[in-house]
């Protein structure tokens, strides 16, 4: 089976980050699918793009332990500004154009957020090829945006919440890695159509923390992701302070 991917900030072990379509599509190569992501080379936490690109192209094809990555570059920005919104939108047009010009057609399309432009990419390549779309939901777009202070009647998230919904009805399957974000999606498609797969961890990628850390006799909880306001670490702190003197021990692992 051929599978693409429509990821805006997927990456490899390599650039340091978030790596679960790289993980993921590796056990789909080993089962003898092909796997290929369209991901920015431009790096969301760094600021810098990692990629060098020809004369005259923005992309770069690249194949990693099997997985076919397609690098495109995007504009650059700082913060979360407009800079971002247009950064995203620039992958949503250069994945479109690079992607529903080739001649191979995919079997499958899945399209994810963090934002939604990367999932209509998804979507408006997989109505391209008449191939199932999956819409995979990683962060709860427009509504973390609204519980992060701003106003639901912005035009940003008005626009936001109209995408969403399109974008649910059309999917022929939901993939989330959020555990209760079904209370959510429910609202606008079938429960059935649902689909909660998790984040794992590749135990044979656990340079970030020192063996010496794993003492043994502990139980250890391990946290590996963004530090900010939208990932309530304080919960986790919390937590470790009610297991004080228990056999517990916590590693927090990111920025932010």
């Amino acid at each position: 089976m051929r599978i693409w991917i429509f990821n805006h900030h997927a990456l490899t072990p390599e650039q340091g980050g978030g790596t679960r379509h790289f993980d993921y599509a590796k056990q789909l190569v080993a089962r003898g699918d092909e796997v290929t992501i369209f991901a920015s080379s431009f790096h969301y936490a760094t600021y810098e793009d990692f990629k060098t690109y020809p004369p005259g192209s923005d992309v770069v094809r690249e194949t990693v332990e099997g997985v076919s990555f397609v690098w495109l570059r995007t504009r650059p920005y700082r913060g979360n500004g407009v800079g971002r919104v247009l950064n995203m939108l620039d992958y949503l047009r250069k994945a479109l154009r690079t992607a529903c010009t080739r001649t191979e057609a995919p079997d499958i399309v899945i399209g994810s957020s963090v934002h939604l432009f990367a999932v209509l990419a998804g979507y408006r390549c997989a109505r391209r090829f008449g191939v199932p779309f999956v819409m995979e939901v990683r962060d709860l777009w427009p509504q973390t945006l609204i519980d992060m202070g701003m106003s639901r009647w912005h035009p940003f998230i008005v626009t936001l919440g109209i995408l969403e919904r399109f974008l649910y009805r059309r999917a022929d399957a939901v993939v989330t890695n959020l555990p209760y974000a079904s209370r959510h999606i429910s609202r606008y498609v079938p429960e059935s159509k649902i689909h909660w797969i998790p984040n794992g961890v590749d135990l044979s990628r656990n340079e970030a923390v020192p063996p010496h850390r794993f003492a043994p006799g502990y139980l250890h909880v391990v946290y590996a992701g963004a530090v900010g306001r939208a990932n309530q670490i304080d919960t986790l702190i919390e937590a470790a302070m009610m297991l004080a003197g228990a056999p517990v021990r916590f590693h927090i692992l990111g920025d932010g």
